[in-house]
């Protein structure tokens, strides 16, 4: 006689509440054992764990062999190693587990000191500080980045994202020498450097910067260089030719890169999305502009 299978019908009147399924988890259970002790199915309950958005991996209970690595390594192995140490563990599930065993690294403890609370407070601060903006070099070449790779927002954040730690450290400093308080730190996900600062003052200065105000402050002040260097350090381009390029986001922002150039002197063409230097202005634009990536340094071997 042939035997069928008949689907166990799910029980609906009865649906477990997130707390009680992660209490089931936590207790060992799996999602079959749970299933047949509510009467539901086992696709039943791996659907609700997704709808409740519960991670196994950070519900099942810790064997001793799991607290015996954690509690031997947590301090002197980095993220990476823990995580292929412990592979059934999210780091979220590690950290919590470290609390729970009074382990804690050096910089978690830091971030939890005194000192730190005392520097958040003063960060809450910062969005009223003064800006230097007599430091007009300075403010020329932070105008630069920002029209290139750099970022302003809501937060009243000025900052940069880049690859090149001298290009970070450089916009570091001239945050700190036009009077914000910059920080420098490395995101090791994208093995990107990331620089930031804050004041609403800038924020609100520089988005109230028309492109005519813009080259007024340049031209005026006899900073335009320092503008062009900050734009090369974030969009430039070294050809094969030696000829340097800035590449722009729009027509918009390349005309007016194009009408800096002029004024210096500068010979150059729009074409596509680069502004080319001509080669007769080849040697007068790297007088004047120094970057400190050195794949756009002909002095440099690329």
């Amino acid at each position: 006689m042939d035997r069928y299978y008949v689907r166990k019908p799910r029980n609906k009147e009865y649906r477990p509440s997130k707390e009680e399924l992660l209490k089931m988890y936590e207790r060992g259970l799996t999602q079959k054992e749970i299933a047949e002790q509510i009467g539901w199915t086992q696709s039943g309950i791996s659907m609700l764990t997704k709808r409740y958005d519960i991670n196994i991996r950070e519900t099942l209970p810790w064997t001793e062999k799991e607290e015996e690595l954690l509690s031997k390594f947590y301090l002197k192995r980095s993220k990476k190693q823990l995580i292929v140490l412990l592979p059934d563990r999210t780091w979220n599930a590690i950290k919590l587990k470290a609390l729970k065993l009074n382990l804690a690294r050096p910089k978690e403890e830091y971030q939890n000191s005194e000192e730190v609370k005392k520097k958040l407070r003063k960060l809450s601060q910062q969005s009223t500080i003064s800006v230097k903006f007599n430091k007009k070099k300075d403010i020329s070449y932070v105008l630069g980045v920002l029209d290139g790779d750099g970022y302003t927002n809501k937060r009243s954040t000025v900052g940069l994202e880049t690859k090149n730690k001298k290009f970070a450290k450089k916009f570091a400093s001239k945050l700190k020498d036009i009077g914000l308080n910059s920080n420098m730190k490395l995101r090791e996900e994208k093995n990107h450097w990331m620089v930031w600062g804050c004041s609403t003052q800038f924020v609100d200065w520089y988005d109230s910067l028309t492109d005519n105000k813009k080259i007024r402050l340049l031209l005026k002040s006899n900073i335009a260089w320092q503008y062009i260097t900050g734009m090369y350090d974030s969009d430039g381009a070294l050809h094969p030719c030696g000829c340097p390029q800035i590449c722009g986001y729009n027509l918009r922002k390349n005309k007016f890169i194009s009408k800096i150039l002029d004024s210096l002197n500068i010979q150059n063409t729009i074409h596509k999305d680069k502004v080319w230097i001509k080669a007769n202005s080849r040697k007068e634009f790297f007088d004047n502009v120094h970057s400190v990536i050195d794949y756009r340094n002909p002095k440099k071997k690329r």
